[in-house]
């Protein structure tokens, strides 16, 4: 039976409603129960209908017949229900309106109250009352409108309008409320226990927000009336819940793909950061068009086994309510924890990442130094990064920084993975941000902290200058065992292990000092005719005196330069 839109939307929706739900009793009742079954209420540990000894277990109405039921539904009140659905949205564009309304004057606030102990904690009370204030009426909105949506579908035939949808729906919103946080518990409980109790728990429980509006039941007795409901369908409700949020999922899927091949065919070639971004705003579109469908949809799945099961007295007995507490106890205690892992995991993840990046942009200064010692001595940058005689990888993947030689040996081109995104420098770029002049994170210290930095920095540099000294002692001594210095022809790091660390180790007979921040930074040692040695070693203050000064013109870092 078809339904006119326009006849339903103004007129009497009674007869429509239940033309749309008599289509069970019309077209499915003769296929899905024989003439010798009795559909009456079944038996049921928890309650005791009179005729449970002759219960037999009837079909629901199949998925694609409840689609079809849901969909007509929608288009008779399709204004109702999207206005609804639209009426949150638009009280969440003022409440954020006014929250940074708040936030500009607390911020006023603060630039006028002193700066004290007592000042900080008044600002911050205000801050977090605001934002708790913020927080609490959000989820109040979202319950309130969710509740309302079901009063609308639930009472179509009497044709209730937008604002009375609302004024019933804040009855129940309380109970509508307890009951959802309720069954999130004992669902995130049942999840703890291997996952597959989690998973029954969310199909016995998905028909008590329902039971809730239609029934005024609360608390406990909804969730647990909802798994009488559910008894004996597990399984073909699970299919008809998969059912349509695969239908829901196709079509966005289908609306991608089509979006995609526009794109394509306009000679668009988006990657996929441009492609989420264009494909985000049509996304956001399509399911605010689809939420009523997705209520409607269960709340005719609830009237199909309410007129197989009929009405039974139902009386939850308290061991299953205890069994249940414990288990929605356990999910309480559950969720704050996974939370603040969560927290905990982001935070980790973000300062290795951050370390990351720090370690990739100390190589990137590292090898500028190289690359410039080999093209004082070669008169060009190399064609491989391996002449250099280092072995600089990327600390993530482990592999070898991008490099290619530029303008016939004049320029290079060295490139690193950052996690922002792929940066390639150039011989006139500078590799190394210092932390007073570049790092953001540091544009708030204070005058001691950058006074203890700066301490801190000289003497780490004045560490590197005497360990050059006892290095060219230790150099000597080999020398004068030997004959002459250890040959090498590049810079060699002597925190590494190779031939010129391990000779002058054997005839020290002892260790050979280390950068003070190794292995970001490094001594280096070259000796082109065994004659003669050069040591460097990088400063961090890139204004000490004894800073090579073609270098830093070149790249804006100190080498100091130890020769005997």
């Amino acid at each position: 039976m078809e339904i006119d839109p326009k006849k339903s939307e103004g007129g009497n929706m009674r007869s429509d409603l239940n033309a749309i739900e008599g289509g069970y009793d019309r077209e499915e009742n003769a296929e899905s129960v024989n003439e010798n079954e009795t559909v009456s209420a079944p038996s049921m540990s928890m309650s005791s209908p009179e005729n449970s000894n002759q219960a037999m277990t009837a079909s629901l109405v199949g998925p694609t017949k409840l689609l079809s039921n849901a969909w007509r539904l929608y288009k008779s009140r399709w204004k109702t229900f999207l206005g609804i659905i639209i009426v949150p949205i638009l009280l969440m564009f003022f409440i954020f309106a006014i929250f940074a309304v708040g936030t500009l004057v607390i911020g006023i606030l603060g630039s006028l109250i002193p700066q004290s102990a007592i000042g900080n904690m008044i600002i911050f009370a205000i801050g977090f009352i605001s934002l708790l204030i913020l927080f609490l009426t959000i989820i109040i909105i979202q319950f309130w409108s969710q509740a309302a949506l079901i009063f609308a579908i639930k009472d179509s035939a009497e044709n209730i309008g937008i604002k009375e949808s609302y004024r019933r729906g804040w009855r129940k919103a309380r109970s509508f409320f307890w009951v959802s946080i309720l069954s999130g518990f004992i669902i995130m409980g049942g999840y703890i226990f291997f996952i597959i109790p989690g998973i029954i728990f969310s199909i016995w429980f998905c028909l008590a927000l329902y039971i809730v509006i239609a029934e005024d039941l609360k608390g406990m007795n909804a969730l647990l009336k909802s798994r009488e409901y559910i008894r004996n369908y597990w399984w073909p409700v699970l299919w008809r819940l998969l059912f349509i949020n695969l239908f829901v999922y196709l079509i966005i899927a289908i609306f991608v793909f089509f979006i995609f091949c526009i794109a394509t065919l306009c000679g668009i070639k988006p990657d996929l950061n441009n492609f989420e971004a264009m494909v985000n705003l049509p996304i956001n579109i399509l399911s605010f068009i689809f939420a009523p469908l997705m209520v409607i949809y269960p709340f005719l799945i609830y009237n199909n086994l309410k007129k197989i099961k009929g009405d039974f007295e139902f009386k939850p007995s308290s061991k299953a309510r205890r069994s249940f507490v414990i288990v929605g106890l356990l999910g309480f205690i559950i969720i704050p924890l996974l939370l603040f892992s969560s927290v905990v995991l982001i935070s980790l993840n973000d300062a290795r990442h951050k370390a990351m990046d720090v370690a990739r942009r100390s190589d990137m200064a590292q090898i500028k130094i190289d690359l410039i010692i080999y093209y004082d001595e070669q008169g060009e940058y190399p064609k491989l990064l391996d002449e250099l005689n280092t072995n600089y990888v990327d600390p993530k993947t482990k592999k070898p920084y991008e490099y290619r030689q530029l303008d016939s040996g004049k320029d290079y081109e060295v490139c690193a993975l950052f996690e922002k995104g792929k940066e390639c420098f150039y011989s006139e770029d500078s590799f190394y941000k210092t932390p007073n002049k570049y790092d953001n994170d540091n544009d708030n210290i204070n005058d001691m902290e950058e006074e203890a930095l700066s301490s801190s920095i000289i003497e780490r540099d004045s560490q590197r200058v005497s360990d050059l000294r006892l290095i060219s002692v230790m150099i000597e001594n080999y020398k004068m065992k030997i004959g002459s210095y250890p040959l090498s022809h590049t810079i060699i790091k002597l925190s590494g292990d190779n031939s010129v660390v391990r000779k002058i180790k054997v005839y020290s007979n002892t260790e050979i000092p280390v950068d003070p921040k190794d292995p970001d930074y490094y001594y280096g040692y070259k000796s082109l005719d065994g004659e003669s040695f050069e040591l460097t070693a990088r400063l961090e203050n890139v204004d000490d005196p004894r800073c090579d000064l073609e270098i830093k013109e070149s790249s804006g870092i100190c080498i100091y330069k130890y020769q005997n």
